[in-house]
């Protein structure tokens, strides 16, 4: 119980253990849980057929000295073997407040958080091979995901060797890591297969040659966006540039095109005014507007054909000669109005 205040009371601080029940039973095994210190903590026993036999002792033994020797964040704490009332000698651990790794993978965590945790993994792992240890037993049923901060917990060390000459023996690492290859394919179902199929091959000898491939990966994906940003700034430069191009040659064309219609237009222009200044009569003057036009018309009509049909420039040049006639010949009328009818 807890006070109304949230300080726990002085009772809790009991060394006797309390509230002790069972959490699961196993073939060799019955997991409990109990309360001392006011904390929780997991209690590893025999089961009853078991707990009197010399070979399931010793094991049980060998068990408490690997989880003893241990001292790392992602491996659950063992603290103490221990006789308890009502349950017998047992291996007294921490209690992991969490679920196993299949579980927490169902709650369809990011693929930050299952990246962290892969990386917990294989660093929790490489410290147990450190140690001349192999755990024998990874699948996700001993790997815990804690609910506070997610964090990898590495359970179940029954079954691990120590430097006992099953260590020397590189397969026994081999088949660390070769476990890790489903471990791989259910927190990554769509990426890093190869590592999955590498593993399930004795590719990697140690763990340290998969961190080395899994460090390899992230800086490669950490280029990725990099690279895309050149690929992407290089396209976008070649579409400017070859929209400028497309531009400029637009406007140099536009350019030719004004340049022959302007040469060819004067030419027209002073063969008006030459006619008008030449005709004696009113008469006369519009005679010799009127042939001289439609032979501007001729010539309007043979600078439109250097453009193809569909060409908007043809349209231009009609429109721009249309127009400088349409003023000039009003000019011009208005000029031989001074001159006699007849």
């Amino acid at each position: 119980m807890t006070s109304d205040s949230g300080f726990i009371q002085p009772e809790q601080f009991s060394e006797n253990w309390q509230n002790i029940s069972v959490l699961q039973t196993r073939r060799d095994n019955i997991i409990y849980t109990g309360e001392r210190y006011g904390r929780r903590f997991l209690l590893k026993a025999l089961q009853p057929q078991c707990a009197l036999l010399t070979e399931y002792r010793l094991q049980q033994e060998k068990e408490f000295r690997l989880g003893i020797a241990f001292s790392h964040p992602n491996i659950a704490a063992t603290y103490s073997l221990e006789n308890v009332p009502e349950v017998g000698r047992c291996i007294v651990q921490e209690w992991i407040d969490g679920q196993t790794l299949n579980e927490w993978l169902q709650t369809h965590p990011s693929l930050y958080e299952r990246k962290r945790v892969w990386e917990q993994l294989m660093n929790v792992l490489a410290y147990v091979h450190s140690y001349q240890r192999v755990h024998h037993d990874l699948k996700p049923s001993n790997i815990l995901i804690t609910r506070n901060g997610q964090n990898v917990k590495l359970i179940d060390f029954g079954l691990a060797d120590s430097d006992d000459g099953a260590y020397s023996e590189k397969q026994s690492v081999r088949e660390d890591i070769q476990s890790l290859a489903p471990i791989i394919r259910a927190i990554f179902p769509h990426r890093y297969r190869f590592m999955a199929r590498r593993c399930e091959r004795g590719g990697y000898p140690h763990i340290e040659a998969l961190q080395k491939v899994w460090q390899q990966c992230k800086r490669a994906q950490r280029l990725i966006p990099l690279i895309l940003s050149v690929a992407l700034l290089i396209i976008a430069s070649i579409l400017f540039w070859m929209a400028y191009q497309e531009r400029y040659a637009e406007q140099r064309k536009q350019q030719e095109m004004m340049a022959q219609l302007d040469k060819a237009y004067a030419v027209h222009a002073a063969r008006l005014h030459e006619a008008i200044g030449n005709a004696s009569t009113y008469i006369e003057a519009i005679n010799m507007l009127s042939q001289i036009s439609q032979e501007g018309w001729a010539v309007r009509d043979s600078l439109m054909a250097l453009y193809p049909s569909e060409d908007p420039i043809r349209v231009i040049v009609f429109d721009l000669w249309t127009q400088r006639d349409a003023v000039l010949q009003n000019e011009l009328i208005q000029a031989s109005q001074n001159k006699p009818m007849h």
